[in-house]
C-alpha cells in the first residue's frame, strides 16, 4: 500500500497535464510508496494516464476543492500531496515529504516553491538546485502564502474532517 497519495486537478487546461503528471511519476521516492491520482472534467489522456498506472476520476466541479473530495475516496495513502496540472515537482519532493512525515504528530507539510518563467529550461533549474547554487536558491524560491496547493501536503486523516469545507 502507497504510503502517499497525489492528487492532481484539472479542469478545462490539457495543454500541461501531461508535464505534471510526468513529474510526479519521476520521483527520486520509490514507485511503489505512492500513487498519481488525476481528477479532471475532461476525457483526453485517459488511455496514457491508464497506461503509466494513474488512475483517473471524472469531476465537473467548478472548485478544485471538490475535485480533491472527489478524488479523494480513491487514495490509499496515510499522506496526501497536490499537485496543480500547471506546476511541475523537482524530483526528490515526494522522497522529502516522506522524510517530514517520519515525525508521527505531523500533520500538515508545506514548503517553498521555485518560480519558473516562460522559456526556461526546467532541467537547467533543477541542475542548479542539485547544485546548491546558494545564490540561485536565495533568489529564486518564493515563500508564498499556506494556500498554494502544489507545495501542500496533508495526512488523510486530517483532511477528512475538513471534507465538508473542502467542497465550498
Amino acid at each position: 500500500m502507497p504510503f502517499i497519495s497525489v492528487i492532481i486537478t484539472a479542469h478545462n487546461r490539457r495543454e500541461f497535464l501531461l508535464e505534471a503528471v510526468n513529474s510526479a511519476l519521476n520521483q527520486t521516492l520509490p514507485r511503489d510508496e505512492y500513487e498519481v491520482i488525476v481528477a479532471k472534467n475532461f476525457s483526453e489522456y485517459d488511455n496514457i494516464l491508464k497506461n503509466l498506472g494513474v488512475k483517473t476520476v471524472f469531476s465537473n466541479e467548478q472548485n478544485q476543492g471538490a475535485d480533491i473530495v472527489n478524488a479523494l475516496s480513491y487514495t490509499e495513502g496515510d499522506v496526501i500531496c497536490f499537485l496543480d496540472d500547471d506546476d511541475l515537482w523537482v524530483p526528490w519532493k515526494l522522497e522529502k515529504v516522506k522524510e517530514e512525515f517520519k515525525e508521527e504528530s505531523l500533520g500538515y507539510y508545506r514548503h517553498a516553491l521555485l518560480a519558473f518563467r516562460q522559456g526556461e529550461n526546467i532541467n537547467e533549474l533543477i541542475g542548479k538546485l542539485k547544485e546548491n547554487d546558494n545564490e540561485f536558491i536565495r533568489n529564486r524560491f518564493i515563500d508564498l502564502s499556506p494556500v498554494n496547493s502544489s507545495s501542500t501536503c496533508i495526512k488523510k486523516d486530517t483532511l477528512m474532517k475538513c471534507i465538508s469545507q473542502l467542497k465550498r
